[in-house]
């Protein structure tokens, strides 16, 4: 079996990170794997959310530290693995389709960045979150971004000063994943979430996670008139009639997409 699986069921496209023997960790070929995965799902009209998960004890460790003393020894290398790594937060980002990481075991260093860019994070209750890079004597840079735009300077330094490991239960009260649940209902609670969303408009989904990551960075004048702009462009769609038709009716809408 390769290093990424992929299951597309009912709308609802299934990544598994497949390298258990070392906990899933992010070497060039796995993390080029789910970048082209998330591209091509971006372009098939099939997926209408994706999931992503990790085979075995965790979800994800980070990068993969087995050649790290070659990595040092070359500024290029570095650079490499930080460049597909960069690249893999940026795809998760414009997947344009919701993304949910369901977090079981752990989710350390790059794979908590991994893990809390997508949309959406689900994690079991005893489950770990932990940035140790400054114990090694380096910072998590790259996991920084969505870090602190997540729960805000002060307690990402905390985060990443400390070095302590945190429960799932403190990364929900801070705001760093959306939903705690018991270990054996994680697939369940996912596969239910996700399942409902692949029933929306595919078309409000997509200008709707847009809208929302674009106007984060703006100006909040410019943010009202690039949100106008889409409420105009969705309320004339196909999919906006079907909606109000369909509530009408007292049936269950047929999206376009469109």
């Amino acid at each position: 079996m390769g290093l990424l699986l992929k299951d597309l069921t009912e709308g609802v496209l299934t990544l598994t990170l497949n390298r258990d023997e070392k906990r899933n960790s992010l070497n060039l070929e796995l993390m080029s794997e789910i970048v082209d995965a998330l591209r091509e799902a971006r372009d098939d009209k099939a997926v209408r959310v994706i999931v992503i998960k990790g085979n075995g004890k965790g979800f994800c460790s980070g990068a993969d530290l087995g050649n790290l003393d070659e990595m040092r020894s070359s500024a290029i290398m570095i650079r490499e693995h930080l460049s597909h790594y960069g690249d893999l937060l940026v795809e998760l980002t414009d997947a344009g389709k919701p993304t949910i990481a369901a977090v079981h075991g752990f989710a350390i260093a790059g794979g908590l960045g991994f893990a809390v860019t997508a949309d959406i994070t689900f994690a079991t209750e005893f489950s770990f979150f932990w940035i140790p890079e400054i114990t090694r004597g380096i910072w998590g840079m790259m996991i920084t971004a969505p870090v602190a735009r997540l729960i805000g300077t002060k307690k990402s330094l905390e985060l990443m000063y400390s070095a302590d490991k945190i429960s799932a239960k403190e990364a929900e009260r801070i705001g760093l994943i959306n939903r705690v649940v018991p270990d054996d209902k994680l697939d369940e609670e996912v596969d239910k979430f996700a399942k409902q969303l692949a029933k929306r408009s595919p078309l409000a989904v997509k200008l709707g996670r847009e809208g929302m990551y674009k106007c984060r960075d703006m100006e909040f004048y410019k943010s009202m008139d690039y949100l106008t702009d889409l409420v105009v462009l969705l309320n004339s769609s196909e999919d906006a009639h079907e909606g109000s038709v369909a509530f009408l009716e007292k049936r269950e809408p047929v999206w376009k997409g469109r």
